[in-house]
């Protein structure tokens, strides 16, 4: 079940960090706080472009869990191995 499906939007990655930065792109770049969508620790964040997206960490490839939610930031239980930015999907993992 997707949780949010953005149609443009960016996670903004850094290399060697589980955190990423969640941005929906509407008339400009706007930062996403995750609490007002019931985004949860728990829930899984799908990266579907770049390096990251690639990556399988036991969910699958491009596919994270969520540690940790703060404002528009998820943190992630494993560090990114590429800081470019990604189109993003977030399911609730039953």
């Amino acid at each position: 079940m997707f949780l949010i499906e953005p149609y443009t939007a960016a996670a903004v990655c850094t290399s060697g960090s589980a955190d990423v930065g969640i941005f929906t792109y509407t008339a400009g770049l706007n930062p996403l706080d995750l609490g007002d969508t019931n985004v949860k620790e728990g829930d899984l964040l799908i990266l579907t472009y770049g390096e990251n997206s690639l990556v399988d960490v036991g969910y699958g490839p491009g596919v994270y869990p969520i540690a940790y939610v703060s404002g528009n930031t998820a943190t992630l239980t494993v560090s990114l191995t590429s800081g470019e930015d990604s189109s993003w999907k977030i399911v609730r993992r039953r």
